[in-house]
Formats: C-alpha cells, sequence, structure tokens
C-alpha cells in the first residue's frame, strides 16, 4: 500500500471517527440540556472558546498553527452538530 493510499485511508477512518463523536455529542448534550436553544447556546459557547486553545510545550510557531488548525476543526465540527441538532426528532 503506498504511503498515499495509507494516509487516505486514514484520514477517512478519522472522519468517521468524528462524524460518531460529534454525534453522539450533540446528542447527549440535547438529552441532558433539553432544548434545542441551551444545546445551540452550548455549542456556541464551545466554538467561541475553541481560539483560546493554546499547545505548550511546542515551538511558537507551531503552536499558534496548531492552535488556528484547532479553532477550525472544532468550529467545522460545532456547525455539524448544529445541523444535527436542527434536524433531530423530538425527545
Amino acid at each position: 500500500m503506498s504511503e498515499l493510499e495509507t494516509a487516505f485511508k486514514l484520514e477517512v477512518r478519522l472522519s468517521a471517527l468524528e462524524y460518531l463523536v460529534a454525534r453522539t455529542h450533540a446528542m447527549l448534550l440535547l438529552t441532558i440540556l433539553g432544548s434545542r436553544q441551551e444545546v445551540m447556546e452550548a455549542l456556541d459557547e464551545h466554538a467561541e472558546q475553541a481560539p483560546d486553545t493554546m499547545f505548550e510545550g511546542l515551538d511558537p510557531a507551531w503552536s499558534d498553527a496548531a492552535s488556528a488548525e484547532w479553532a477550525d476543526a472544532v468550529r467545522r465540527l460545532v456547525e455539524f452538530q448544529k445541523k444535527i441538532i436542527a434536524s433531530a426528532r423530538a425527545f
């Protein structure tokens, strides 16, 4: 198997894990908080706090890059979770 094929398969596996974790988290929040509005507010808070994540111990440039990548990933997953919540059947 080539490096490209290995990287591709790993990326697909990671995407599947993100999907399952994001869906489970969204449903858990909806179950715990009860209202879609409260869940949406909690998810917005997650997204707002994401840029503040720091990666101590890394070179400052790598830490900045990791923080930016982290914030983008969190925002993407939060938007995905909001779609799940918006389309979820009533509990």
